[in-house]
């Protein structure tokens, strides 16, 4: 029996809820910080909240090299198959929201917390993929830098 279809399943599903808990938990930082920040510091929240989500994507990479090893699922299937899900899902539902006006602040709350989970999801996605693009590059850096030593003592070896 085949372990890769569950495991691409498994990735679908997990990827699903790990943007989700990124996204509610980008969500939670962010309303928790407005609370120490003063009135004009708003660029200030969404620093620190675009600088928690781009840390998140960091433990992306032990479940990437995981796949890749285990059932040779490459970097951008692996972000794909994780997060494409996820983005799909928070677009669905911020674009058939139906807003809900409320009288006390004159916004839609459900509206705004979704589109942030929106941004949040998109963010953590871009984050992995940034993350996948500099470790092809540190990789193709160091394999290069390693081939071209073992080169150089090839060659030497051969002048001798």
């Amino acid at each position: 029996m085949k372990k890769k279809p569950v495991a691409i399943l498994a990735l679908i599903g997990g990827g699903a809820v790990a943007v989700a808990m990124v996204a509610f938990m980008a969500i939670v930082v962010f309303i928790t910080l407005s609370m120490f920040f003063k009135q004009g510091f708003e660029w200030a929240l969404y620093v620190v909240t675009a600088l928690f989500v781009y840390a998140m994507s960091y433990l992306g990479r032990h479940p990437r090299a995981f796949y890749k090893k285990t059932h040779n699922i490459g970097s951008a299937a692996f972000i794909a198959l994780a997060c494409v899900p996820s983005l799909i899902a928070a677009v669905l539902l911020y674009f058939f929201h139906t807003p809900e006006i409320a009288e006390e602040t004159g916004t839609d709350v459900m509206g705004v917390r979704l589109l942030f989970g929106l941004a949040a999801s998109a963010a953590f996605t871009l984050s992995l993929i940034i993350r996948a693009v500099t470790d092809a590059i540190k990789y193709k850096i160091e394999h290069k830098r390693t081939k071209t030593l073992s080169e150089i003592e090839v060659d030497a070896e051969e002048e001798e």
